[in-house]
């Protein structure tokens, strides 16, 4: 089976790859609101047998087209999109199913709550992408004071924000795929003991408790997911709880690592959809550990530098030599592959090309 990419890309010039030329387009966010750039988008995908997408706001948009596209969509249904929009509705989803949920409080511009000191320092979290001007990710509140003069700053906030503790401890990220029915097909818990600038910097494969995988098939039946989707936790290190943050319904940042790991998340997006016949999957090796080397790298050259946006974010604890130079010989590559130098080269000029583009130094 011979993969096709649309790339959506800052300007639509044609761009070598190492795959056929007529198996990629290049096209613009700008000419696909167009109705000639929407056609070509059908004349490209008139020999392609299922289309998926990694973000939320391009899923949407394809399950939103008229007329539909000549090939299946490869995304949850329209409705379990809408209902994953919400954290909020996810964790009171979640609660009913059995995961543990951190004390959370609510703010908006209207609202403030009363928040004794000795419970900060709080982690912000907007309720969904897009419900707030200007929008954030992630942001760590150290007392009152800071909290309310940060809200002092959103000209719009469409949905309460969820504040909720500072956790120290590893991330927990369970990758899963769901038929049509939302029956998990295949559930695997991995370990985050790094993170760098707020995403994953090493991945490990880990036994999954029987009591967390029952509430991922409650919740997947229930949310009504069908294809490949992954959990996000936090692991609380003196409590020892797995603590819920949020469900993603698509493929997302750690799935290279996953599947470098060996939880082949791409063939079963294809299970999942009816596209190829369901296979076990081997047991993983725990004592694996998926890097990226190019993020790896990065993070090493600030150590040395001793950049001071490390001493301000706690995120991707523990950063100590001894543990992270082995790392850089020992651990495995998620991008680097023997098998398909090719492959492997065309990724890597493009990361440095992009970044010479933006006038930001390639480390």
């Amino acid at each position: 089976m011979q993969p096709l990419f649309v790339h959506l890309a800052p300007t639509d010039h044609p761009r070598w790859w190492p795959g056929p030329a007529e198996d990629q387009w290049i096209t613009t966010r700008a000419n696909l609101s167009t109705p000639t750039g929407r056609q070509q988008l059908h004349q490209f995908l008139t020999r392609c047998d299922g289309l998926t997408c990694l973000g939320e706001n391009d899923a949407h948009w394809l399950r939103q087209l008229t007329p539909p596209l000549p090939c299946p969509l490869w995304l949850p249904p329209s409705a379990a999109l809408i209902f994953l929009e919400s954290k909020t509705r996810q964790a009171e989803l979640a609660k009913e199913c059995g995961f543990s949920l951190l004390p959370t409080h609510h703010a908006d511009l209207h609202h403030c709550p009363t928040i004794p000191p000795e419970q900060f320092p709080l982690v912000a979290r907007p309720d969904g992408s897009g419900t707030t001007k200007p929008n954030f990710k992630v942001h760590i509140l150290a007392t009152p004071q800071e909290l309310t003069r940060w809200l002092k700053g959103f000209s719009a906030i469409h949905r309460p924000l969820m504040l909720q503790p500072l956790i120290h401890g590893p991330n927990l990220v369970i990758h899963a795929a769901a038929d049509a029915q939302g029956h998990p097909l295949a559930l695997q818990g991995f370990r985050v003991r790094r993170k760098f600038e707020g995403v994953t910097l090493t991945l490990e494969p880990m036994p999954l408790d029987p009591a967390l995988a029952q509430a991922c098939r409650l919740f997947c039946q229930r949310a009504g997911l069908h294809g490949c989707l992954h959990f996000e936790l936090i692991q609380d290190e003196h409590r020892n709880t797995p603590w819920f943050l949020e469900v993603n319904g698509r493929l997302g940042g750690t799935t290279g690592k996953a599947y470098a790991a060996g939880f082949d998340e791409p063939r079963l997006l294809l299970v999942a959809h009816g596209a190829l016949p369901a296979a076990p999957l081997p047991p993983l090796p725990e004592d694996r550990v998926i890097t990226n080397r190019l993020a790896l790298g990065k993070l090493l050259l600030q150590m040395a530098r001793r950049a001071p946006g490390l001493q301000g974010d706690p995120s991707g604890l523990p950063r100590r030599w001894k543990d992270l130079l082995p790392g850089m010989w020992l651990w495995k590559d998620e991008i680097f592959q023997w098998s398909d130098p090719a492959t492997t080269l065309w990724y890597y000029g493009t990361w440095l090309r992009e970044r010479l583009t933006r006038g930001v130094h390639p480390t």
